[in-house]
C-alpha cells in the first residue's frame, strides 16, 4: 500500500481516496441504469434473477471482517506494540476487501436490474446497503498513525 518514505497522513489519506473511490462506484451504477431505463432499453420484466441471498453473504463477510479486524478494538489490537506503518500496511488489504465486498452487493443489484426490469427501484435497496456499508467502514485510523510526538487534530 505505501511507499517506505510516505507519511502517516498520507498513507491515511490514500485509504480515504480509495474508500470514496468505492463509495462513488456504487452511485454510478444507479446512473447507468437509470440512463438505460431512459434510453427506453427493452426489459425482462419476467425476470426471476434475484441476488439477495449473495448480496447478504457478502454483506455479512464484509461485517465480520471489519468488526473483528478494523473496529475500535481490532486496530487498537492490531497496532499495539507494532510500527505504525507496518500496522497500517496489514490494515489496509482489509479494508479493501471488505469495501470490495460492499461494492459487490451493489453489483448484484446492478446484475438483477440489469438483467430484468431496468428500474433504478430495483438497484436501489442494493445500492443503499452498499454504501451504508461502506459509510460504516470509513477508514478511522488516524490516530493510530498518528506518533506521540504528533498532536496534531483529527485528520480527514
Amino acid at each position: 500500500m505505501a511507499t517506505p518514505n510516505q507519511t502517516p497522513a498520507q498513507q491515511a489519506f490514500v485509504m480515504k481516496v480509495i474508500w470514496g473511490a468505492f463509495t462513488f462506484s456504487q452511485l454510478i451504477y444507479l446512473y447507468v441504469i437509470y440512463t438505460l431505463q431512459k434510453s427506453g432499453a427493452p426489459a425482462n420484466p419476467n425476470s426471476q434473477l434475484q441476488l439477495w441471498g449473495p448480496a447478504i453473504f457478502d454483506g455479512l463477510i464484509s461485517i465480520v471482517v471489519f468488526w473483528k479486524n478494523l473496529s475500535a478494538a481490532g486496530l487498537t489490537k492490531l497496532f499495539d506494540g507494532v510500527d505504525p506503518k507496518l500496522a497500517a500496511g496489514k490494515a489496509f488489504p482489509l479494508y479493501i476487501i471488505c469495501w470490495g465486498l460492499n461494492e459487490s452487493v451493489s453489483v448484484m443489484g446492478f446484475v438483477t436490474a440489469f438483467h430484468g426490469d431496468k428500474s433504478p427501484m430495483t438497484l436501489a435497496p442494493y445500492t443503499v446497503a452498499g454504501v451504508i456499508l461502506n459509510l460504516f467502514m470509513f477508514p478511522k485510523i488516524d490516530k493510530f498513525l498518528r506518533g506521540p510526538s504528533d498532536s496534531q487534530g483529527p485528520v480527514l
